[in-house]
């Protein structure tokens, strides 16, 4: 209930203070899981995606972000789910795979930071590894404009990607990694960042 409150509100104020718009919003399916992977640029950047599809949403933050406690008591309230950076947390991977596998939209930024334009950082694989476990659609986001109050910000979901043939493939860890870069590549064609 408080997601839906909080939804309503903030796709006002993103229409009013970012002139937000969503292309293309359909790619996100209406039912079952998915995992939507998007380009990290700004704190906004998740209630973008919030807003610009209907369907509650999870997401998988920094463990940073929990520390304080009213904090993470309203990022639990909107779904949001802690993770140790660096790899190896296996809590939030069975999480995860709970959650798609219930049939919810779980948001992922691959690149697991904020990066400024034109910075390089390591393509995490976790969002197509999670994809093809549960063999539900990727579909990539991109996330465009400046976050300057009173101009354009824009959302673009690409077509959804099946990633089941991934596991199918037995794909090792170095071409998990290397499909997820081709997938950001689409992310930052969407966004017009690269």
């Amino acid at each position: 209930m408080l997601y839906r409150i909080a939804q309503a509100i903030m796709r006002i104020v993103t229409k009013v203070c970012f002139f937000l718009t969503v292309e293309n919003k359909d790619a996100v399916p209406e039912t079952g899981g998915c995992v939507i992977c998007a380009n990290h640029r700004s704190f906004w950047d998740g209630i973008l995606i919030a807003v610009a599809v209907r369907r509650p949403m999870a997401y998988i933050a920094k463990e940073e972000l929990f520390r304080h406690k009213m904090i993470a008591f309203f990022m639990r309230k909107f779904h949001c789910y802690p993770v140790r950076r660096g790899g190896g947390d296996i809590a939030i991977v069975k999480t995860a795979i709970s959650l798609l596998r219930q049939g919810e939209v779980l948001v992922i930024f691959p690149e697991g930071t904020r990066v400024k334009s034109g910075e390089k950082v390591d393509i995490k694989s976790g969002a197509i590894r999670l994809a093809a476990m549960t063999g539900v659609p990727l579909v990539p986001a991109g996330i465009s404009g400046n976050f300057r109050l009173f101009q354009k910000m824009r959302v673009r979901f690409g077509k959804p990607i099946a990633a089941a043939a991934c596991r199918e493939k037995r794909m090792t860890d170095e071409e998990y990694t290397e499909e997820m870069k081709k997938i950001m590549q689409t992310v930052y064609s969407l966004a017009e960042t690269e």
